[in-house]
């Protein structure tokens, strides 16, 4: 399963929000952990460094653009 972020580019406001939060354009992510209580996603960047840590489920859906499971898109 992976994430894919919004291309940011032509929107630099939520760019500098997004890197904040360690969210980085056109890059794809694998969820780690999902926090019911508190609404909030773990993910994974796979360079290895930089991952995203507790981003609110409302900057999620802002910050990324696709959901895919194997090969099919969400």
């Amino acid at each position: 399963m992976t994430a894919s972020s919004r291309n940011l580019k032509d929107d630099p406001d939520l760019t500098r929000e997004a890197n904040a939060q360690n969210v980085y354009w056109n890059h794809a992510y694998a969820p780690e952990s999902v926090n019911l209580n508190a609404e909030t996603i773990d993910l994974q960047n796979p360079w290895g460094s930089s991952h995203v840590n507790d981003l609110a489920a409302d900057d999620f859906l802002r910050f990324y653009k696709a959901i895919r499971i194997g090969g099919s898109s969400r």
